[in-house]
């Protein structure tokens, strides 16, 4: 029975392994097989485990940095734009001596226009003088206090700020006073001082402490506290040929989203920077886009949700993602790049500017964590 053929032997029995949880519930496979499959799985499981790993480091790199989307770098030359003197800005109501040198007061007007405007006719020298608080051909522009900085105009509906109180008043910083002898009178002969005791919209700021700046136009003030915010720097327009509508008692307190200020200095950023494009000494450039600039910038205006990069070296846009992870792994050690982070002290380093070139190559992108 045992020398019976139709049973394995024991060397044939050594060619197999039996799989399955019982004798009576398993099968046999051969021993070859079994090995160059337990090799293959052995092989897809470690691969399987290493794409694990590889998506983990990706996934907790993009919870420190944002996904970015894939676009052609824009370079900006510096451009020169100049911008005239603050017209209008007077103390004490009167035109300032270069504005008089270009536009005397009144000019346009004949003598019946000018009595009738308030103004005051000189017979002498046949030509009409302004009244106390105007100037301009016309005397139709308003003068504003010294103390505040004419921002350009724009509508209260573009100002992101928060408002103190809307008031009704005749004046923006100074009044249109009448000589006493001139002053209407009602029915009893007594004097109508309502416009002399009117409050003027600059006072009404100034007597407020949390009064950051107003706007004025048409006898309507408006008074800000908490910075003044202009979303879209687009919308605001300024010209000398017009007054503007709002006004601001520092640069401190303007600020303006989706845009970045970068000066060789804090004294050489201009006046009114926000209406400049670039200069030798600024550069006043959008997020998202690389810019090239020429000089090293050491004061910067912005708002704190952008990550900066510098280098000397041309990059563009889609070089972004790599830039970020090798200076995170190897910050202190690579000097090709210059990172700017949120509330860092702004201080770009020697060794990343080049002995044969002033040129710098910036980006601002916005931070997520």
């Amino acid at each position: 029975m045992f020398n019976d053929d139709s049973y394995p032997t024991v060397d044939e029995l050594n060619d197999y392994v039996a799989i399955g949880p019982s004798k009576d519930l398993s099968i046999s496979i051969d021993k070859t097989t079994f090995d160059s499959a337990f090799i293959i799985t052995s092989i897809i499981l470690f691969i399987v485990f290493i794409c694990i790993i590889v998506t983990l480091l990706i996934l907790n790199n993009n919870l420190t940095y944002s996904p970015i989307v894939y676009k052609q770098a824009t370079f900006k030359e510096p451009t020169q734009l100049t911008v005239n003197d603050d017209y209008g800005s007077s103390k004490n109501g009167y035109s300032h001596n270069l504005y008089k040198k270009k536009t005397p007061d009144g000019t346009n007007l004949t003598k019946e226009t000018c009595v009738f405007s308030n103004s005051k006719w000189n017979d002498t020298t046949n030509n009409c003088s302004c009244p106390s608080g105007k100037y301009g051909p016309n005397c139709d522009f308003e003068f504003h206090d010294a103390n505040y900085i004419a921002v350009g105009n724009i509508n209260p509906c573009d100002i992101k700020s928060e408002v103190i109180g809307t008031y009704k008043t005749k004046y923006k910083s100074f009044k249109n006073t009448k000589p006493s002898n001139e002053l209407s009178s009602n029915h009893l002969g007594i004097a109508n001082y309502n416009d002399i005791l009117d409050e003027s919209c600059s006072e009404k700021c100034d007597k407020n402490f949390t009064c950051d700046g107003f706007f004025y136009k048409t006898n309507k003030c408006i008074l800000y506290k908490n910075n003044i915010n202009i979303p879209d720097i687009s919308k605001l327009k300024y010209s000398i040929t017009a007054d503007s509508t709002l006004y601001a008692k520092s640069l401190e307190h303007i600020k303006f989203d989706n845009q970045i200020f970068l000066s060789e200095s804090e004294f050489s950023l201009p006046t009114k920077y926000w209406l400049f494009k670039n200069t030798n000494t600024f550069a006043k450039i959008q997020p998202n886009i690389v810019s090239r600039i020429k000089f090293i910038p050491r004061y910067i205006k912005y708002n704190y949700n952008y990550i900066g990069i510098y280098s000397s070296y041309e990059f563009q846009y889609k070089d972004i993602e790599n830039i970020l992870i090798e200076n995170n792994s190897n910050y202190n050690n690579n000097f090709n790049f210059y990172m700017h982070f949120p509330y860092d002290e702004f201080d770009i380093p020697s060794e990343l500017l080049r002995e044969d070139s002033v040129i710098l190559y910036v980006i601002y992108i916005t931070f997520k964590i």
